[in-house]
């Protein structure tokens, strides 16, 4: 047996990685969005400045036709969050993903989008951004919660959204003797716009 072309063999793969493998990190750092609102056709586009997503540097970017704005949001790690409703058309699709991104139209001009981004040692936040389509100005944007799943639930309901995230009551763990999971259950949390303000709150 030659164990030098075994050790080599070995070295190679350690060494250099298979494409997969930075394909799936540099997907994970770097996606766009193409979105349709209206008439207005236009991108957003997420970028880690440093290219790797541990350092929570990723910015958004609004491009259209006219212009490119810098999304005024805190650079963080932004996932790309799945739209899974059937209640509603998301308006913007991602370049390489099966799934539609969570984002809704609200007017011709204005779109919420829901984001998830990393709340790392604990689970993920989600956020709403609300978005004027014509020129990427954020109108208003608010952090929800925390999701611990890999898909967050949006659905139409009655004249906004609902979203299914981590309801955290202060009673709850006030009740159990462990610094656990136990007091964290999931509710649903609705989402209204009035004017450029976004609304929440728990449905029951």
């Amino acid at each position: 047996m030659n164990w030098l072309k075994i050790f080599s063999s070995v070295l190679v793969i350690i060494v250099f990685p298979s494409q997969s493998v930075f394909a799936e990190v540099e997907k994970k750092c770097s996606f766009t969005l193409n979105c349709l609102n209206g008439e207005k056709n236009f991108s957003l586009e997420f970028k880690s400045i440093s290219g790797d997503c541990i350092e929570d540097d990723m910015q958004i970017s609004y491009v259209s036709s006219h212009h490119r704005v810098e999304l005024n949001l805190q650079k963080n790690w932004y996932f790309y969050t799945d739209h899974i409703s059937r209640t509603q058309s998301s308006i913007c699709k991602g370049l390489k993903e099966i799934n539609d991104f969570s984002a809704y139209s609200i007017t011709s001009h204005k779109a919420i989008f829901f984001i998830k981004a990393s709340g790392r040692p604990g689970h993920n936040f989600v956020l709403a951004v609300l978005l004027d389509t014509d020129t990427g100005t954020i109108l208003d944007q608010k952090r929800l919660g925390r999701s611990r799943n890999n898909y967050v639930a949006v659905l139409k309901h009655k004249r906004g959204f609902k979203v299914r995230i981590i309801r955290d009551s202060l009673s709850f763990h006030k009740q159990v003797s462990c610094d656990c999971d136990a007091p964290f259950v999931d509710d649903w949390m609705e989402i209204n716009i009035k004017g450029n303000k976004i609304l929440s709150g728990w449905i029951n």
